[in-house]
């Protein structure tokens, strides 16, 4: 019985430590699964921040910065935190087939679907048609708030002043227009976000929360030039239509700009109005006058660089180019407001165009009143875009040039043609159509240019077999070399500013023609300089008239 006992006692022995041990495997396996979900969950918990993204994960978006920012055609991101642009110092694009579609920003565009564009409410960019939100560790129910918009802006012509050069906003065209391609001829362009306070959430996962607070930025971006090239010819913007109505833009004129450039190359053939597209201005010169190139693919200071100074023609002139890197001009006129019955008229506020864009100022330097060599032919002029001269950015013809005699006044018609003929080598008093290309039928004069009124149109002067359909004052604009010069009255219109530097120095110059209308018949006119209208010489006793003469 004993015995029975101890041998039970053994198997309850051993049957007990098999239980152990297989408690005690059992604990350590799950002992074991606790802690691998553990890890799990801990690598959770130390995860990825859920972000926006616009371009399948290439700029995560989670913050201010991020959300501030742009991305470039060829992937480059742009932060606030890393931007220097400025409008001295813009953004380049780096290919010349930008459009605006390509600098993407986190608003979505009108093409994409976006119908409140330049707006959006951050957490309509979660779902269809965008799926902007990533999160990497499979982290869902996502939520975003805020709100973010754009603003694009360039340079045009103020509405209100019209020789000022301001902001213009130009969201709504880009909004219209998305695949169309930034104008390396309109400047710097000006991109603006703006965003609200906000933040990013997932309800699972840790980090599972980011925020931003509201704040915004300004972007300078300059279009990339595939050559260099010249993208206006700028004299004295003073006058044309914008000032206001009567004033007339010819074929090639832009407003505020100066005269589009077509091509590099001066064709040299002035026959026709059709010669006005294939000819570079200037046609007319005189000594000091200058005007601007403002460029594309090319900085002034490389042009200079480039072609140095001072140009000199291959045909033996002595007229030549002095070249400097600048930017262009605060060119000015003030606007004369006529008076009632009862009251006198008055000049009324100063005009000008903001002088912003960097440009090659080029310079007029020849014959002039008290020269002993007052020689002149016409001459051609190169610039060039490489050192080797195989680029050629801009070539122009002088075709006339004139001489201008200040601080004498000519009382008469045949003491002015006598003083052009004293001068020698083929000088000569102009007639009217080589002063200006308008009509003015008061005096009977009609042989400007076709259909246009007493001023100028601001447009390249031609030749109608053999005539001249314009000159001076229609090509190179107010001439005046200060705008409180001698001569002014309220006959004037307005007070212009033109070539500081020149001997223009009054706004009434003679021509031998004479008025073919039967009250004048035989009168001489005067054209007065500002804004080319022919004019009775007596019509006034304040003018001032001064004697300019040209050849041939």
């Amino acid at each position: 019985m004993l015995i029975f006992n101890k041998q039970l006692c053994n198997i309850i022995v051993i049957s007990l430590i098999i239980l152990f041990v297989a408690i005690t495997l059992s604990l350590t396996i799950n002992v074991n699964d606790v802690n691998a979900l553990s890890s799990s969950s801990v690598k959770s918990i130390h995860g990825h921040l859920p972000y926006l993204t616009f371009d399948n994960g290439i700029t995560k978006i989670n913050d201010t910065d991020s959300l501030l920012g742009i991305t470039l055609s060829d992937n480059t991101i742009i932060r606030p935190s890393k931007d220097v642009s400025s409008e001295d110092n813009p953004i380049i694009l780096p290919n010349t087939a930008d459009t605006f579609e390509n600098i993407q920003t986190i608003v979505p565009l009108a093409n994409k679907g976006n119908n409140n564009y330049p707006n959006v409410n951050l957490n309509t960019l979660i779902d269809e048609p965008y799926n902007y939100f990533i999160d990497e560790d499979g982290d869902s129910g996502a939520k975003v708030t805020g709100n973010i918009s754009i603003k694009w802006k360039n340079y045009q012509s103020s509405p209100i002043y019209p020789y000022k050069i301001e902001e213009r906003d130009i969201t709504d065209l880009v909004k219209n227009n998305p695949k169309m391609k930034l104008n390396p001829c309109n400047g710097i362009y000006k991109l603006i976000i703006n965003t609200t306070n906000g933040y990013i959430k997932t309800k699972y996962g840790l980090p599972n929360y980011s925020e931003f607070s509201d704040g915004n930025h300004t972007y300078y971006i300059k279009p990339n030039a595939e050559q260099a090239f010249v993208c206006y010819a700028q004299p004295n913007i003073v006058y044309h239509s914008g000032f206001e109505p009567g004033f007339y833009d010819g074929t090639t004129w832009t407003n505020y700009q100066g005269y589009r450039v077509f091509s590099p190359s001066n064709s040299g053939n002035y026959s026709g109005q059709s010669s006005i597209t294939k000819n570079n201005f200037p046609s007319t010169g005189a000594d000091g006058l200058y005007f601007y190139l403002t460029l594309a693919g090319i900085i002034p200071e490389k042009v200079v660089e480039i072609n140095g100074n001072i140009i000199r023609s291959d045909e033996n002139s002595n007229i030549s180019l002095v070249l400097n890197a600048g930017k262009t001009s605060y060119w000015s006129a003030s606007k004369w407001r006529a008076g009632s019955k009862n009251t006198k008229g008055k000049f009324v506020g100063t005009h000008w165009n903001k002088g912003i864009e960097p440009a090659v100022k080029v310079t007029l330097n020849g014959p002039k009143f008290d020269s002993t060599n007052k020689d002149f032919k016409p001459v051609t002029f190169k610039i060039y875009a490489d050192k080797a001269k195989s680029q050629l950015l801009y070539e122009f013809r002088l075709m006339r040039w004139y001489i201008v005699q200040p601080e004498v006044e000519y009382e008469n018609q045949m003491a002015a043609i006598n003083y052009c003929q004293k001068l020698g080598v083929n000088y000569r008093l102009p007639d009217v159509n080589d002063f200006t290309n308008a009509n003015e039928t008061n005096v009977g004069w009609s042989n400007g240019f076709p259909g246009q009124g007493d001023k100028y149109a601001r447009q390249l002067s031609y030749q109608d077999n053999a005539r001249w359909i314009g000159g001076l004052f229609n090509e190179w604009g107010c001439l005046a070399n200060g705008a409180s010069i001698i001569g002014k009255d309220k006959y004037t219109n307005g007070l212009c500013s033109g070539y500081p530097s020149t001997n223009w120095d009054s706004y009434y110059y003679w021509t031998k023609s004479t008025a073919l209308n039967s009250n004048d018949y035989g009168k001489g006119l005067l054209v007065f300089s500002g804004y080319g209208r022919p004019v009775l010489y007596d019509a006034s006793p304040n003018y001032i008239r001064r004697v300019a003469c040209v050849t041939p």
